[in-house]
């Protein structure tokens, strides 16, 4: 009886985009920043909502969810710890009363310019590791991958 070959976890991709992740991710906590910890302790989660929030304005929480593809309830729990924390406000739409949007704060952009001026120095340290070429290959696989994952059932 011969073996089966065991499962290469390494040549697994999202277990390999995970692994890079999460070490990136080990670089940039938010706690490594005095002055952003300062202001707040955050989950890894709040974080990312924080900044994405940041990055592209008040936005509802399933386009939230969507934008990371988190659980819904992940991303409602993680915004009322932002909104106890006052950097952002999580209110009734003026445009449609049954949604709700999440907006940054005068505390959570100050946060997010601490935080951004991290992820800035950080992205310049990656983007040396690649020519603009490879840089343009990678984002290019990447959405290769997402739209993949979209095919998936």
């Amino acid at each position: 009886m011969s073996k089966s070959k065991p499962f290469d976890i390494h040549q697994y991709i999202p277990f390999r985009l995970v692994q890079a992740q999460l070490k990136m991710h080990a670089s940039l906590r938010p706690e490594k920043t005095e002055r952003a910890a300062a202001l707040a302790d955050l989950s890894q989660t709040e974080f990312r909502i924080l900044i994405l929030l940041a990055s592209k304005g008040s936005m509802a929480p399933s386009a939230i969810a969507d934008e990371y593809g988190f659980d819904r309830a992940v991303v409602t729990r993680a915004l009322s710890a932002l909104v106890k924390k006052a950097l952002l406000t999580n209110e009734r739409d003026k445009n449609n009363q049954r949604s709700k949007v999440a907006t940054l704060t005068t505390l959570g952009e100050e946060y997010a310019g601490i935080e951004f001026s991290v992820l800035e120095k950080y992205g310049s340290h990656l983007d040396s590791a690649l020519d603009k070429e490879e840089k343009d290959t990678l984002f290019k696989l990447l959405e290769k991958l997402l739209d993949a994952n979209k095919t998936y059932k």
